[in-house]
């Protein structure tokens, strides 16, 4: 229908065009749904999400005597340890008292893992710990399952962490935020 033929026709053949063009148009029958958000690293854990990840940590900081940061990031780049161990001093995670600190820094755009952790975990744990760690949260990011991911992480470590007893006398809890930075 042309737009003079439109004006001629009055509103309801307009309503009338309108809705036949939207039942004719269809949206595509193959396809998936993606929300573009979910690659902003603000937006990987929802707001109870969050709170649950921040729950957990603590308790995994009480088990173990490590201070633990999850660092979600857009990009780690070609080289993820680097980049990990450069977040791992900007960030003072290399600051606790007793060097516990463990960063485990996700790249969400491209899909990197990365896990840095300090001389105090480090004597007592070896590197199978950390690629089993990583191994088991790639399988649940794989799945979709972002808090799960995390928190399979944990789950992975403390049993370890605990049984090496690195807590040290005198540890001061919370020493890092237990929330996840963006």
């Amino acid at each position: 229908m042309l737009e003079s033929e439109m004006a001629e026709a009055g509103p309801e053949a307009i309503a009338g065009l309108r809705n036949k063009l939207h039942a004719t148009s269809s949206t595509p029958k193959v396809g998936f749904m993606f929300d573009f958000r979910t690659l902003l690293p603000r937006f990987f854990l929802t707001g109870q999400e969050t709170t649950q990840l921040e729950a957990r940590v603590a308790t995994f900081e009480q088990n173990t005597g490590c201070e633990l940061v999850f660092y979600f990031s857009r990009r780690l780049g070609k080289m993820p340890l680097t980049k990990a161990k450069k977040l791992f001093h900007r960030l003072g995670v290399h600051k606790t008292k007793h060097r516990v600190g463990i960063l485990m820094a996700l790249g969400v755009m491209d899909r990197k893992i990365a896990i840095w952790a300090d001389e105090g975990v480090i004597r007592r744990s070896e590197d199978t710990l950390w690629k089993s760690t990583i191994a088991k949260m790639a399988e649940h990011l794989k799945k979709g399952e972002r808090l799960k991911a995390l928190t399979a992480a944990l789950d992975v470590c403390e049993p370890v962490l605990a049984k090496e007893q690195i807590k040290v006398e005198g540890h001061e809890q919370n020493e890092l935020p237990n929330k996840p930075i963006h």
